[in-house]
């Protein structure tokens, strides 16, 4: 009987999804806004129509800068664990064209604490990835939400002084 090849684990397909997600999406908002595209009918410039994203986009950005300031938010000696995620939020904050945000103004929080926040981002990413109007905002919030996915799949790193040792 031929040996049965190994199953595919839950960090490949997390990684696969991803790398698809960012092939097909492109993650360029440019292209997103309609006030560009001349009226129907007029050869005239009309008044821009209101972005139907753009509350949505600024949902997101709330989001993401009170998630980067969480990272900030915990004892010095798990920051480092929380460098990644706090990377992944500044470039999805330039993504969506987002000034630097003030870090800060957020009660101090456990490295736990601060992980199951980020799992609801995750969550709501995806969520709001079905609601956007434009379909390439849509792709780029579901890569974001499988890049924190991915992070969030990653073992967390022990805290310094956990070696166990006697």
């Amino acid at each position: 009987m031929p040996a049965r090849p190994p199953a595919a684990t839950r960090r490949t397909a997390v990684g696969a999804a991803l790398l698809g997600l960012v092939a097909v999406g492109g993650c360029d908002l440019d292209d997103l806004d309609p006030r560009s595209d001349p009226a129907p009918g007029s050869g005239e410039p009309s008044e821009p129509p209101a972005d139907a994203d753009a509350d949505l986009v600024e949902t997101v950005v709330t989001a993401l800068s009170t998630a980067l300031a969480a990272t900030s938010a915990v004892p010095p000696r798990d920051r480092a664990a929380l460098r990644p995620l706090a990377r992944l939020h500044r470039r999805h904050l330039a993504e969506l064209g987002a000034d630097e945000p003030v870090e800060g103004g957020v009660a101090s929080m456990t490295a736990a604490q601060v992980r199951s926040r980020e799992e609801r981002l995750q969550r709501r990413l995806a969520d709001w990835s079905v609601q956007a109007e434009s379909g390439e905002l849509a792709r780029v919030l579901a890569s974001m939400s499988a890049a924190v996915a991915q992070q969030l799949a990653l073992p967390a790193p022990r805290p310094r002084g956990a070696g166990g040792g006697s």
